[in-house]
């Protein structure tokens, strides 16, 4: 499984749970609109802390491409 596709059904998985919770907070609960945001808001942070987790660990690769290319010419 590629990259792209990783993240595609991530986002995906993360869509049904998000939907699932919310329909089932306010169909079987009863709850107020103000559940209803906070599992949104929730489910947001979830997917920016996985999205800064997947570029950070880009970011760690390609320095270390760049650390070994310097090595190399220095070499």
């Amino acid at each position: 499984m590629t990259t792209r596709n990783k993240k595609i059904a991530l986002i995906i998985g993360a869509g049904l749970v998000l939907v699932i919770s919310i329909v089932g907070a306010l169909e079987i609960a009863r709850t107020a609109p103000l559940v209803v945001v906070g599992l949104l808001a929730c489910g947001g942070l979830i997917l920016l802390a996985l999205r800064i987790r997947a570029n950070r660990k880009a970011k760690v690769i390609f320095g270390f491409y760049v650390a070994t290319k310097e090595i190399l010419i220095d070499g």
